[in-house]
């Protein structure tokens, strides 16, 4: 019996005298992008970072095409508007940190998401269904890029991209780079600065044929349709 006693006294003093006790996790986005598109609300679909990362994306548009239920409108090979659930780019409200953002061009509700650098984002949630909790402003559902933050990381971090591409049709060149730098400062490291800055120049040449056609009634009474007009368009451009 006096050795029984003797085990959790020991194991009392043992405890007792333990100082500090540390835990290692492993800080994963996509990790963390995967926890909280499974505890989500709704409908959501979230890309993190990290998984865009790993795709040659080089704005918005482009990585928008990895996630789920998303399909983009491609102008002159290069994506421009995201299609949520098969519905027109209209349908849907585009958002950056909450602040849904207007249209740039009066002629459509659209936005023009092949503008914003990829480089930027810490991570893209797609909602599907819109919650209670979001304006009702938008149909197939909404897109909300939310940027990268000093606080996103414990201390000093530098990023940076490089990348280019040939083209032998017209000699055409494709050069994109970028550098993140972030940091905490402070004694207690509650001030954050994060600066970004990104370069991109496309050189693109394009030769197409658009044909207009319009419905024609033949003598015996039906119709029939036919070109009325042939463009021959060769377009260089330099973005």
């Amino acid at each position: 019996s006096a050795a029984a006693l003797a085990g959790p006294a020991r194991a009392d003093d043992a405890a007792a005298s333990l100082d500090e006790i540390v835990v290692t996790a492993i800080r994963d986005a996509a990790a963390r992008a995967a926890k909280q598109q499974k505890e989500s609300k709704g409908v959501t679909t979230v890309v993190s970072a990290d998984t865009i990362g790993r795709f040659p994306d080089p704005n918005i548009a482009e990585a928008l095409q990895r996630a789920p239920g998303v399909a983009i409108q491609r102008d002159q090979g290069e994506g421009r508007y995201g299609n949520v659930r098969g519905g027109p780019a209209e349908f849907s409200a585009v958002a950056i940190d909450g602040v849904s953002l207007p249209a740039p061009d009066p002629g459509t509700r659209a936005i023009d998401l092949d503008t914003i650098p990829s480089d930027v984002v810490r991570q893209l949630e797609i909602v599907k269904p819109l919650r209670p909790d979001q304006d009702a402003d938008s149909i197939t559902g909404a897109i909300d890029i939310k940027t990268q933050s000093a606080f996103d990381h414990d201390g000093f971090q530098l990023r940076g991209m490089a990348g280019g591409s040939y083209n032998e049709f017209g000699g055409t060149n494709d050069v994109r780079g970028s550098i993140t730098v972030s940091n905490l400062l402070g004694a207690d490291r509650t001030i954050g600065l994060l600066m970004t800055a990104s370069y991109s120049e496309t050189d693109r040449q394009l030769d197409n044929i658009e044909t207009a056609w319009t419905r024609l009634t033949r003598p015996d009474g039906g119709q029939v349709s036919a070109p009325i007009e042939n463009r021959f368009k060769d377009n260089d451009t330099n973005r």
